[in-house]
C-alpha cells in the first residue's frame, strides 16, 4: 500500500513537470538542458581532478601486504603490479603461500584471460582473490579488501603504519604497471618449469 502511494506520487509529480514543460518555448527547454548538462560536466571534471590528486600524492615508499584475517604475509608491495585494471602478483613464491580451489564452471572474460580458481591464505583460508589462466600462464589477481598494508620505514627494516582499503583506487601506494606480456615473460619461465619438474 505504501510502495503505491509513493508510486502514484512520483506519477504525480512527473505530470506536474510535464505540464510545466509544455508551457516553455523550445529556447528555455535548451536553455535548461544546457544549464543540466553543463553542471553534470562541471561534476564530472571535478571528480576527475579529486581522483587525479588522490593518484598524484600516493606515497613512492615500500608496502607489504598481510592477510586481513591472520596477518601472515601475503607479498611485497614491489611484486604487486598493475595489469589493465586487475592488480596482480608478479613474484612466482607467492604460489607456495596460498591454497587453490578449482572453480566447478570455468569463465572466460576475454582478453585470453580464463578465470579458473578462488585462491585463500594457506593458514586461515581467508579468500584472497582468483587465478586466472592468461595465455596459458596462471596468474594470481588479488581482492583489495583481503589484506592489510603494511609502509616499510628505514629501508624495509622496520614496519610502520598499517592501513586497510576497500577499493583499489584508494590504495596510498604507488603500484607500478606491467603489460600482459611483461607479466608472461616473468611468470612463464618458473611455471614451465615446475612442470617438467612434475
Amino acid at each position: 500500500m505504501h510502495k503505491d502511494l509513493i508510486s502514484i506520487e512520483k506519477a504525480a509529480m512527473m505530470y506536474r513537470a510535464l505540464d510545466q514543460l509544455k508551457q516553455k518555448c523550445p529556447k528555455e527547454i535548451r536553455s535548461i538542458i544546457d544549464g543540466i548538462q553543463t553542471r553534470d560536466i562541471q561534476q564530472q571534471e571535478e571528480q576527475k581532478r579529486q581522483d587525479e590528486m588522490k593518484f598524484n600524492n600516493r606515497i613512492p615508499c615500500g608496502f607489504v601486504m598481510n592477510c586481513v584475517k591472520c596477518k601472515n604475509f601475503a607479498v611485497d608491495g614491489d611484486r604487486l603490479r598493475l595489469m589493465s585494471s586487475h592488480h596482480v602478483v608478479d613474484d612466482c613464491d607467492f604460489m607456495n603461500r596460498i591454497e587453490i580451489r578449482e572453480l566447478d564452471k570455468k569463465e572466460n572474460i576475454g582478453g585470453n584471460m580464463i578465470k579458473n580458481s578462488q585462491i585463500f591464505c594457506c593458514h586461515c583460508t581467508q579468500k584472497w582473490g582468483n587465478l586466472f589462466i592468461v595465455d596459458g600462464i596462471k596468474v594470481p589477481i588479488l581482492s583489495v579488501t583481503s589484506f592489510v598494508f603494511e609502509r616499510l620505514t628505514r629501508y624495509g627494516l622496520e614496519y610502520g603504519e598499517v592501513k586497510r582499503f576497500r577499493k583499489w583506487k584508494d590504495v596510498s601506494y604507488v603500484i607500478q604497471e606491467i603489460t600482459k606480456d611483461e607479466l608472461i615473460a616473468k611468470l612463464g619461465p618458473s611455471q614451465q618449469t615446475q612442470i617438467n619438474h612434475q
